[in-house]
């Protein structure tokens, strides 16, 4: 009988994640989210501006419900008094999908050049690389959007005057109230874009490529 020794019990490499095939790219959307309240009040500055997400496509309407539940960017309020409300909308529960525009011939080629890329259902539809994650492609896009901000736009000469010109304080920004455990809190709503999507879906797409690493 053969003499048994214990590294023949040891436990055997086991290969990373990637080399297993379990780290597999995930399917996700790009798309676009609107409210009622949003926009009644960004009709008064002449602006439009949107939630830009990036999710999987079976976690939109879940995040859709999520910010109707939290009655997302409905408050403007003094930047540096964030707790005197100038207005807060009776609407800011009615957020909706905001379908994208079909593409023309150019965009639909760019959106080609994404993993899996196509267009479907109102959006942007590709797969994310093995090494990121959805959350992370999702911040890529805002950070690359960030010039885009409401809030940021707001804070410039040409946001100012626009404020003035409807009758608000020049420093008003968009806030969300959230309830931590009973109190509380009131901060600014950071994911909501400039972006006229019927003259500029070429603006979103090139996010999304630059963000995977396809884009110049």
């Amino acid at each position: 009988m053969p003499s048994l020794r214990v590294n023949q019990f040891a436990m055997p490499r086991v290969p990373p994640r990637g080399a297993q095939g379990l780290h597999r790219s995930q399917k996700a959307v790009l798309y676009l989210a609107g409210s009622t309240a949003l926009r009644d009040i960004l009709q008064i500055l002449g602006l439009t501006a949107y939630k830009v997400g990036v999710s999987g496509r079976r976690d939109i309407e879940w995040r859709i419900r999520d910010l109707c539940a939290r009655r997302y960017a409905s408050i403007l309020a003094p930047a540096d008094r964030r707790n005197q409300t100038i207005i807060e909308s009776s609407v800011g529960n009615e957020w909706f999908r905001s379908p994208l525009r079909e593409p023309d011939e150019e965009e639909a080629s760019l959106i080609a050049t994404l993993p899996g890329g196509v267009f479907r259902d109102g959006a942007i539809e590709f797969r994310v690389p093995p090494e990121m994650t959805i959350t992370e492609v999702d911040q890529r896009v805002r950070d690359l959007l960030f010039e885009r901000n409401i809030n940021r736009y707001l804070a410039t000469k040409d946001g100012i005057f626009r404020l003035r010109d409807a009758g608000f304080p020049g420093n008003a920004r968009f806030f969300s109230d959230y309830n931590l455990s009973g109190r509380i809190r009131r901060s600014l709503a950071s994911e909501l874009f400039c972006v006229r999507p019927n003259r500029e879906l070429l603006v979103l797409i090139e996010a999304l490529r630059q963000a995977l690493g396809t884009g110049i």
